[in-house]
């Protein structure tokens, strides 16, 4: 929510936490040069800043407010949260909040409910050098949070409210796209008997020409699949699917699995292209083999195949002294008839989630981090809180160490 930077300037280098708290955290302050005493400086009710947490929850103060609840809760809200007992202690002060929040489920077509929730808060009390106090809280969900929902709001909050970016979604869907260069003429067969201008044929609409234009003028006789004009006709229509297809694709043709793949699977292929075209499966993604051959086997004997978000750890990298690289792809393989009926290939569509993945799997150690790392109580704890939440992480981080420093010795000490 909007609100002046003047207010938390002076705290500013815990802002970047709280933003990246996964529950409501949000901050109070005391009236800027307040000049009582610091046992009877007050704290403004009205948070200061909030994160998007909060935010989600709530959409106003007033709202906030409203939902601890008006009269004694109110009141027993205000007295925890002026209370200077931790402003001085290690041990946090902690409070508990039984909400009741007016809801919009939009999973529920729209019905309008009130939510009642628990958050167990902890206050931080921070003395800044001009002597204005701010009161750090984060929280703590005791009970279920609202999901695929917005907070209700009232009239008087519509027009003040502020439009919010939506938060990033993490999709694992594939990139569509479409032909920079569409085709002149369609072709018949895969012969080649259409062509443009430059003698090479291109097959499909929905396909970049790069790889028609290979498929067309590649060596053919010389591969266990033979010259193009001998091909199954079932192989013929599956290249040109492959080739159509707007996303990641391939053909694997024959005992050998020789395969023939689009554009778009050339690009996620990044160099290992364009020496594995044509080439044999076993050769082409040996680094693979051990998951891929099973699986191809599983499809040629006519079972469809579909892993999602599967580990594959491909040599692609530029430097042949670099170790594999961790990716994940959803991918379907799908049998596909000979003219005799019998199964001869196997259609491949598969697009990477690579990005999706890792960065779910880190955003997890982050909220887990500040989950357990909000309640310690005291410095051993949120040592072992930090340390047991990297463990869990052993891919991103396999070694971490804490180091405390101690100001008057000026020496380091490892946790």
């Amino acid at each position: 929510m909007q609100v002046e930077a003047s207010n938390i300037e002076k705290v500013e280098n815990i802002v970047p936490f709280l933003k990246a708290y996964p529950f409501p955290a949000f901050i109070h302050c005391s009236p800027p040069n307040e000049t009582q005493g610091l046992d009877n400086r007050r704290i403004s009710l009205h948070p200061a800043w909030s994160n998007r947490a909060f935010d989600t929850l709530f959409v106003s103060y007033d709202q906030f407010l409203t939902a601890i609840g008006l009269g004694e809760p109110l009141v027993a809200y205000g007295l925890w949260l002026e209370a200077r007992d931790g402003l001085n202690d290690d041990e946090p002060m902690t409070h508990r909040l039984t909400l009741k929040i007016p809801w919009i489920d939009e999973g529920n077509d729209g019905l309008e409910s009130e939510v009642n929730t628990e958050l167990e808060l902890v206050k931080s009390m921070l003395l800044d050098p001009h002597g204005q106090l701010h009161a750090i809280i984060t929280s703590i969900p005791r009970a279920p949070l609202p999901k695929h929902g917005n907070a209700k709001s009232s009239l008087r909050h519509k027009k003040s409210r502020k439009r919010r970016n939506k938060p990033i979604k993490l999709y694992d869907l594939p990139t569509f796209r479409s032909s920079t260069a569409p085709p002149t003429a369609k072709p018949d067969s895969l012969s080649g008997s259409s062509a443009t201008e430059s003698g090479s044929s291109l097959y499909g609409h929905g396909g970049g020409p790069k790889m028609s234009e290979m498929v067309a003028n590649y060596p053919w006789e010389k591969t266990p699949l033979g010259p193009q004009d001998q091909w199954d006709p079932c192989l013929k229509q599956a290249v040109q699917l492959t080739l159509s297809t707007p996303y990641p694709a391939a053909t694997w043709w024959g005992p050998d699995l020789v395969l023939i793949y689009n554009d778009a699977y050339a690009e996620m292929s990044t160099t290992k292209h364009p020496r594995i075209f044509g080439q044999k499966g076993l050769e082409a993604w040996d680094e693979l083999w051990e998951t891929l051959g099973p699986a191809l086997k599983t499809c040629m004997e006519g079972n469809p195949v579909y892993k999602k978000d599967d580990l594959l750890l491909m040599d692609r990298l530029e430097n042949e002294e670099q170790s594999l690289e961790e990716t994940y792809h959803s991918w379907s393989w799908t049998p596909i008839l000979g003219a005799d009926q019998k199964f001869y290939g196997v259609f491949n569509g598969t697009h990477e989630t690579s990005s999706k993945v890792i960065a779910e799997r880190r955003m997890n150690t982050l909220q887990l981090l500040g989950s357990r790392s909000s309640v310690a109580q005291n410095q051993e704890a949120f040592c072992q809180a930090a340390i047991s939440s990297l463990n869990e992480n052993d891919k991103d981080i396999p070694f971490a160490a804490l180091y405390l420093m101690d100001a008057d010795a000026r020496e380091f000490k490892v946790e």
